[in-house]
């Protein structure tokens, strides 16, 4: 009966987990991973060359401006440049499956086949705490954490695909230490996830790990006779040691090669390393280090309560996840995954110590507390959670929404460049760089986008978005840019994510080469003032005094959906200064400060419009 309720409580965590992870679809690489994954299906080819942007491959002539005007550390290092094409082939065959995927459900099928790859990728982690020793209870309690971390990893990429796959390797390699078989079938499984994501590395990391750690244990068994060492027998190991070879050798059967195991250090030594949220150091960035940190800490509190001592496989496993999880995002979730196992052991180990003690025997023994069946009631009570949790979230409206988060595309403005067709290179803003991609590949090609092929390209990209200046007589070294690139109409928004104005957008406010032809609140057009735009500027010319009506849009958009950045209400409140609304001004700086109490410029602004208002503000 009792393992009737937990299979009940597991089943509505599941459900739990797909309910909540389908509530969004898009990602900003989902864009392009789709694009190439129509073209490996149209063409039957596998990439060889950039065919989306047209700054991946940049003329000597346009390479070298603006690089001896800036301060020497924003430069590209160049070191890598060759390497960063490594990324056009990394996830061909994850790409080819998510266009698949699309043709046959479309985005909604995408968001169904995403919450798929996570609960299945749960249960594999769940069966192996299992597999390891873990109690049903334990277990249950730190695939519920392991699930809760996973909401920050909730994203529609080729990622997902690594999930499934290194939850299978854990799996297989616990498997094996019980006798089982499922590791012969690890060298398959290590081919086909070389192609679908580079995660496949941290596989073939761990695999070696084990097969190391059992050669370590059975040479102390057998040469230094210490007894409480248990490892495989010698055919095993061999068996193992084979294993971790082939699946090494097989992996190498990608477009790639060898360079996929250089990706990594590629990106971290480029350019790119430090602008890239997925890798940024954890310890020093928003929410996702507390629970990092929270599993670090219970988990070196279990080591030190419970009888027997960590495995060494396990030692070595939480090495090889714990390092690059300290230096980078991405990586966070493969932790939670591959420490799970041994959490949950930890757990079961203490919660029989505990029950060892005396005052807990005398607590079980209590008559009242015997007839409140507490077997039963700890057995029900994590499935009558799930439950209201999960009636919780149906009646919130969000459920199962598949929500593509359309607000934060351009779709309007690719709409109007598709039925106007206007002519020339675009650009763009790099988090639409994706979306630009899926939605005009092959009539236009995009600037940047997040596959960051060009350190070089992104390097003058922020030189445009930041309206350079340089040091050169003559134009500003933002124009000379666009003048390089042949830029003729440039798609942005007025404000950045972080609720600032973007500089370019206040100098094509100033500046007379550039006009405004389209404005919806999300996005703006700004198009080339030459003799072939005339007549089109003329059809569709809009003020440049829509932009601060733009800039209120934008800002109030993002304040609904992240209330909690507060470059917005500074942005708003001297907007609404320059506008003579003082008491909106107020009230948004009012708002600021709530937030960031700190910045003394906005506390001086606020308390001269309390002062000239002569009365306190109210919202």
């Amino acid at each position: 009966m009792k393992n009737i309720f937990h299979s009940i409580s597991v089943l509505l965590l599941l459900v739990i987990v797909f309910v909540t992870y389908a509530n969004t679809v898009d990602d900003l690489d989902l864009w392009w991973h789709l694009k190439a994954g129509q073209l490996i299906y149209e063409t039957h080819t596998i990439p060889q060359k950039d065919e989306f942007a047209f700054t991946t491959y940049i003329p000597e002539s346009i390479n070298n401006i603006g690089k001896t005007e800036v301060n020497p550390s924003e430069l590209p290092s160049e070191k890598v440049k060759r390497f960063l094409f490594i990324a056009l082939k990394t996830s061909w065959l994850g790409q080819l499956g998510f266009y698949i995927i699309y043709l046959s459900g479309g985005l909604k099928g995408l968001g169904i086949f995403k919450s798929i790859i996570f609960i299945t990728s749960y249960a594999v982690i769940y069966l192996t705490m299992l597999k390891r020793g873990a109690g049903r209870f334990s277990s249950l309690l730190v695939l519920s954490l392991i699930a809760f971390i996973g909401i920050d990893f909730n994203y529609t990429r080729t990622q997902l695909y690594s999930y499934f796959m290194f939850s299978c390797t854990l799996y297989a390699l616990y498997d094996f230490r019980k006798g089982g078989k499922c590791i012969y079938f690890l060298p398959v499984l290590m081919l086909i996830w070389a192609n679908l994501h580079g995660a496949f590395i941290l596989g073939i990391l761990i695999t070696i790990a084990f097969a190391f750690s059992e050669f370590i244990k059975y040479v102390l068994n057998n040469k230094l006779n210490i007894s409480e060492i248990q490892p495989v027998s010698k055919g095993q190991l061999q068996t193992l040691m084979m294993i971790s070879f082939a699946s090494s050798v097989l992996c190498l059967f990608n477009p790639n090669t060898y360079k996929t195991f250089l990706f990594t250090w590629i990106m971290n030594s480029s350019i790119f390393g430090s602008v890239i949220e997925e890798y940024r150091n954890p310890m020093f960035y928003e929410y996702h280090a507390y629970w990092f940190m929270l599993v670090l800490v219970v988990i070196s509190i279990l080591i030190c309560t419970i009888k027997k001592r960590m495995d060494l496989n396990e030692f070595f496993l939480s090495l090889i996840l714990i390092i690059p999880s300290l230096t980078g995002l991405k990586y966070i979730i493969f932790f939670a995954l591959g420490t799970g196992a041994f959490l949950a052991y930890s757990l079961t180990c203490t919660g029989t110590r505990i029950k060892e003690w005396g005052l807990q025997k005398k607590l079980l023994d209590n008559k009242l507390i015997s007839k409140l069946e507490t077997k039963a009631f700890f057995s029900l009570l994590p499935a009558g959670l799930a439950l209201m949790f999960l009636i919780k979230i149906a009646l919130s409206g969000t459920a199962l929404r598949f929500d593509m988060r359309e607000k934060r595309y351009p779709s309007k403005a690719v709409a109007f460049i598709q039925e106007n067709r206007i002519p020339g290179n675009m650009f763009n803003l790099y988090n639409s760089g994706g979306y630009l991609i899926w939605s005009l590949y092959p009539d236009y090609k995009v600037f940047m986008d997040g596959r960051n092929l060009s350190e070089t390209a992104y390097f003058h990209y922020n030189q445009i978005l930041g309206a350079s200046i340089g040091n050169e007589p003559g134009l500003p070294l933002w124009k000379r840019l666009l003048h390089a690139y042949d830029v003729n109409f440039i798609l942005t928004t007025a404000v950045s994510s972080m609720g600032n104005i973007i500089p370019l957008v206040d100098s094509l406010y100033q500046d007379s080469e550039w006009e405004l032809v389209y404005s919806d609140g999300n996005s703006m057009i700004f198009l080339k003032a030459s003799q072939n735009n005339y007549d089109f500027i003329h059809q569709h010319y809009v003020s440049k005094e829509k932009i601060y009506d733009e800039i209120i849009s934008e800002c109030k958009m993002g304040i609904a959906e992240k209330p909690a950045t507060w470059g917005y209400y500074e942005t708003l409140g001297f907007l609404y200064m320059k506008q003579n609304r003082f008491k909106d001004a107020a009230i948004m700086f009012q708002k600021y400060l709530a937030i960031n109490p700190n910045n003394v410029n906005v506390q001086y602004y606020y308390d001269l419009l309390k002062k000239y208002m002569g009365n306190p503000v109210e919202d």
